[in-house]
């Protein structure tokens, strides 16, 4: 009966695709494609990229979209909600933008009308958060390199049977995401961190080996700009005047308040700099943060 008529099935879902406050909310979502839910300081922008599932259209169940007519309208609401609320996400299924890593298929096509909708979110002027699913391969990056392009974070599975390519770069993961701000020139830029937890089989632990998928410890800052030398040369000159032999990364941390906020990019591009330096640090590899660095042989 559900593979019969799966939307008819959702529809009737108790929650999904959220708790809504109204119910008509739920028909708007169903109808129009997307909805809005909405806190004290937080609106969350729920789109549904399988609205089209149910055409003919070759390849429409892997690609995902947002229709003309629900991107245009959800570009004024944007606008609205930016203003309206401080912490502002979009959650949809399929990647609004190329999620590809080499040398593991994840599926060549991409969201229609993907780009329009990430561009709609960065024209805000305001700092956006996109989650979505559906290639069971985490990330988190910026869309693009502009100054108020969104966070595009990945979500891994949380319990598919993985196997084959995907098997080797993560597990299973759970993500807690604090959401916080930092002022700089008078603007509250948004900035998150991770505590990401991954199942080894037979129980949840923190996630930090590369090969339980996104690190535990990760995050990102809209306001900031990481540079790894700079980051490196810092944490040298900080054991350097260490009394102690070695140094906790919780303690480095302590003394560079942008580390606790570094994408996985940032962090594989950080270690690389501390081995030039000579600063050695343990475990090192395919770990994604050390337990200790030193300065030595």
């Amino acid at each position: 009966e559900i593979a019969a008529a799966p939307f008819e099935y959702l529809i009737n879902l108790e929650g999904y695709p959220a708790v809504l406050d109204q119910a008509d909310k739920k028909w708007i979502y169903w109808g129009r494609g997307y909805e809005a839910v909405s806190g004290d300081d937080w609106v969350v922008v729920t789109i549904n990229t399988c609205h089209f599932h149910g055409t003919l259209l070759a390849n429409e169940y892997e690609r995902g979209r947002i229709g003309e007519s629900a991107l245009a309208d959800l570009r004024e609401n944007l606008l609205d909600l930016s203003e309206k609320f401080a912490f502002r996400v979009v959650v949809l299924h399929h990647p609004p933008i190329s999620h590809e890593e080499f040398g593991i298929s994840l599926g060549r096509v991409p969201m229609w009308n993907g780009d329009l909708l990430v561009k709609a979110v960065e024209e805000t002027g305001k700092d956006w958060l996109i989650i979505h699913g559906h290639k069971h391969l985490h990330r988190l990056v910026r869309s693009s390199g502009t100054e108020y392009a969104p966070i595009v974070f990945g979500a891994a599975s949380f319990g598919a049977l993985l196997t084959g390519e995907v098997s080797n770069q993560t597990k299973n993961q759970f993500y807690i995401l604090e959401l916080s701000f930092r002022e700089i020139a008078g603007e509250y830029r948004l900035r998150g961190k991770l505590d990401t937890l991954c199942w080894d089989g037979q129980r949840w632990d923190l996630s930090m080996r590369t090969i339980h998928g996104l690190p535990h410890g990760c995050g990102f800052d809209q306001g900031g700009s990481f540079r790894s030398q700079g980051a490196a040369s810092a944490i040298k000159s900080l054991l350097i005047k260490n009394d102690e032999a070695m140094m906790t990364w919780s303690e480095v941390c302590s003394h560079q308040e942008e580390l606790k906020y570094l994408m996985p990019k940032d962090i594989q591009n950080l270690m690389k700099k501390l081995d030039a330096l000579g600063v050695k640090t343990y475990p090192g590899d395919n770990c994604w943060f050390p337990d200790q660095l030193w300065i030595g042989p």
